[in-house]
């Protein structure tokens, strides 16, 4: 009689411990984000890499040309992608979720001597990939700046990337 007391009252805490103290909000599965183009532009039916980083960035299909973000997103690119030369900074990182881009070893990100490459406020993973003369007057990180969250990376190379004054 005294097991099953003890049976009972053990369940009862093992159900209220549960209740009071649930187990950690688990990261949500995003989406897999395949830019299709190496314009910076917004041309209709690709997904360039801009686009894809606002849908990250909103958890959406704000660029139809785009699958939508979902949580954890990850951006690959296509085969026979190399270069994607920058007319503008690309969209801030502001994907709370965390955003990986992928370059899969393949592609390169120039800010043409001319542009910030990357601006980042949260979590963000760069993986196989190479940021090459990004640039920032009066300002650091001509190549990547990041203002918050951190930043992960995988076999990444930064190449002449520079800050002026």
């Amino acid at each position: 009689r005294q097991n099953k007391l003890f049976i009972i009252l053990a369940m009862l805490g093992l159900v209220i411990g549960l209740t009071a103290f649930p187990s950690p909000a688990r990261a949500v599965a995003g989406s897999t984000i395949t830019v299709t183009t190496n314009a910076d532009a917004t041309p209709n039916a690709s997904c360039s890499l801009r686009e894809a980083i606002t849908n990250a960035n909103n958890n959406a299909a704000t660029s139809a040309d785009c699958a939508g973000g979902t949580g954890e997103d990850t951006i690959i690119f296509v085969d026979g992608i190399t270069t994607i030369t920058l007319g503008s900074t690309l969209p801030h990182i502001t994907d709370f979720d965390m955003l990986t881009i992928n370059g899969g070893g393949d592609v390169i990100i120039t800010g043409s001597d001319t542009y910030r490459v990357f601006w980042v406020e949260t979590k963000l993973t760069l993986d196989n990939l190479t940021v090459t003369h990004g640039k920032c007057d009066h300002c650091s990180g001509g190549g990547l700046v990041s203002l918050g969250g951190g930043v992960l990376y995988y076999v990444v190379y930064f190449y002449l990337d520079r800050r002026l004054g």
